[in-house]
């Protein structure tokens, strides 16, 4: 009988239910508790933390024009809001912790100590945020403030904790906001996604549309969508890629698999975006724009493009799947480890901290003191064109501006006509912005548009034009650095960027038609002039870190469409009015040519 209870009473343990994830959910607390008791010098560790975020709170962002503050937080903060393409880094510091949390076992497995080779790192980590704060990078000092602080934790912790750590910092990574700086990598993948979607819903479901560049529009007209609008490219393919990365570096320790989970990303990402386009395609199609506009704004159906992506790295990772060891275990030290440890006052300090603490404060001291000087002696450069009192205006008529770049009013054959200002420019340049636009007719009907773009105190006023003229569907055909010679003041190079693009149109009577374009630009600050972006980018940072000059670089731009065959021609009426142009408003030239034999005969 007594046996009989012994084995009743066992049944229920024996029969019980699995915890459900509330219980689970239930242990995460006190676990974590005791997995941060066991760390020693916390206070430490705390107090050096706090020095470092206060540097870069007070002295982190150099940048003047979207968010007036000089806290990299805020900035941060700024862009993951209201970029959609950069909101993962929002999420990214609780991605991180979770990683950690989830390796708890293995970190409380090592021994602990000071290491003092770290400071390096953070020596690094500031190096990198002084570079980003003189040159105005932001992006920069994001990544000096993540090196510096995995530094710190090894200074504290010692250089075995960074081993064990260095996976889930480089998550890190994805805090940078990348997505206005990506082009090059996403503007492809979305032209691809693009032209994918077009022959699947032509030649799979039958309808009947058109691409040019990223947009995608139906034959009839009723509806038109851009890639970039509808799938937030870098968005899903910074998704993508993490999600791949978490997977790869979870699951496998081979280099390999790793690495092929990390390519595989981009695929997957394109096929989401594929997916997502079709929907609001074949939606449109069936009911109209209305619907079309339901799918690329709600906010469940937006989530389309990561199935392929969660499908996909699921599927990868069961194929890739990696033999089991003969021991047959492959998961991390359980959480009994923590409980191995003694817990440790959280106001205790080891040995040896205070120098640590000391040698903090005096680094971060020196940096603060730095940083505070060069701010209080950078100074703004002038412009390299001349300023005039004009009210500026937006489509809507309403007055967006005071003064402008002094736009030449008559050109020989041409009669200029203002443009009001685009609102996306206007929305999407900072606020200290300044413009100059005309449009110039001849009486032919032939037009020139003239556009100036004058940064302020933000060098992201500044932008490289092709990739505006890809978004709009515009194809590069060819792409032609030359000179034109300026006979004013005196005969010089002004160095110019020429570029022939194609484009076909709808006409009214529902025939296509070609159309080509000449765009020339280049820029020029106050003293300066190229028409290479790289060398703007690397003048304007030489000139920050040599001089404490901020430069107000502006980019200049004359665009005319024209007839497929014509470019040369148009180029040539285009360089003409350049030659009368540029001295009535760019007052910076080139070097003075010498005078060749026939011109000094003439002034004899």
């Amino acid at each position: 009988m007594a046996e009989l209870t012994q084995n009743q009473n066992q049944a229920p343990e024996q029969g019980r239910e699995p915890e459900s994830l509330t219980d689970e959910l239930a242990k995460v607390l006190p676990e974590s508790r005791r997995f941060l008791s066991a760390l020693p010098d916390r206070l430490l560790f705390v107090i050096l933390f706090g020095l470092w975020c206060a540097m870069f709170h007070v002295y982190g962002n150099s940048t003047l024009g979207y968010v007036n503050t000089p806290s990299l937080f805020v900035w941060m903060n700024h862009v993951f809001t209201t970029s959609d393409g950069d909101s993962l880094g929002l999420y990214m510091p609780l991605i991180v912790l979770v990683l950690g949390y989830m390796k708890r076992g293995e970190i409380l497995a090592i021994p602990f100590s000071r290491w003092w080779p770290a400071l390096t790192l953070v020596a690094m980590g500031l190096a990198l945020h002084s570079v980003g704060y003189v040159v105005q990078q932001t992006r920069i000092s994001i990544i000096g403030f993540f090196v510096g602080l995995y530094g710190l934790t090894g200074m504290v912790w010692g250089w075995r904790w960074l081993a064990v750590t260095f996976f889930p910092f480089c998550l890190f990574v994805f805090c940078v906001p990348l997505a206005t700086e990506t082009e090059r990598i996403t503007l492809p993948l979305r032209l691809m996604a693009t032209k994918i979607t077009s022959v699947f819903c032509h030649a799979i479901l039958g309808i009947d549309v058109i691409q040019q560049g990223t947009m995608i529009f139906d034959a009839k007209g009723q509806y038109q969508y851009d890639i970039a609008a509808a799938c937030s490219g870098i968005k899903s393919l910074s998704a993508t890629v993490a999600i791949a990365l978490i997977g790869g570096f979870v699951s496998f320790k081979a280099t390999w698999r790793r690495v092929l989970m990390f390519v595989l990303a981009f695929p997957l990402a394109v096929l989401g975006n594929v997916l997502r386009l079709s929907a609001i395609i074949v939606a449109s199609e069936a009911f109209g724009q209305k619907a079309g506009e339901f799918v690329h704004d709600n906010s469940i159906l937006s989530l389309l493009p990561y199935l392929p992506a969660i499908g996909g790295v699921a599927l990868l990772l069961r194929l890739l799947a990696e033999p089991a060891t003969n021991s047959g275990a492959t998961a991390q030290p359980s959480i009994s480890g923590v409980a191995e440890r003694k817990a440790i006052p959280f106001l205790t300090l080891n040995r040896g901290a205070g120098g640590m603490l000391v040698a903090g404060i005096v680094v971060f001291a020196f940096a603060t003191w730095f940083l505070q000087d060069f701010r209080s002696g950078q100074r703004l450069g002038t412009p390299g064109l001349r300023l005039s009192q004009e009210i500026l205006k937006d489509p809507q008529g309403k007055a967006v501006g005071t003064n402008s770049v002094q736009m030449p009013d008559g050109i020989s054959g041409f009669r200029a006509e203002t443009e009001p200002l685009p609102r996306v420019m206007l929305d999407l340049l900072p606020p200290d912005t300044v413009y100059g636009q005309r449009r110039y007719v001849a009486s032919d009907q032939f037009w020139i548009q003239s556009s100036v773009v004058l940064m302020g105190s933000d060098r992201s006023s500044i932008h490289k034009p092709q990739i505006c003229l890809l978004g709009q569907g515009w194809k590069i055909d060819k792409e032609i650095p030359l000179k034109i010679r300026i006979e004013k003041p005196f005969p010089y190079e002004l160095p110019i960027m020429r570029l022939e693009a194609s484009k076909s149109f709808r006409m009214e009577d529902g025939r296509e038609r070609r159309f080509s374009s000449v765009f020339l630009y280049w820029f020029v600050s106050g003293d300066q002039l190229t028409a290479d972006h790289m060398d703007r980018q690397w003048w304007m940072a030489r000139d920050l870190l040599t001089r404490g000059l901020l430069q107000r670089w502006a980019y200049v731009t004359y665009f005319a469409p024209c007839a497929p065959g014509l470019e040369q021609v148009t180029f040539e009426r285009m360089k003409n009015f350049i030659i009368e142009a540029v001295p009535m408003y760019q007052e910076v030239h080139g070097p003075r040519l010498a005078m060749d034999h026939s011109a000094q005969e003439g002034q004899k």
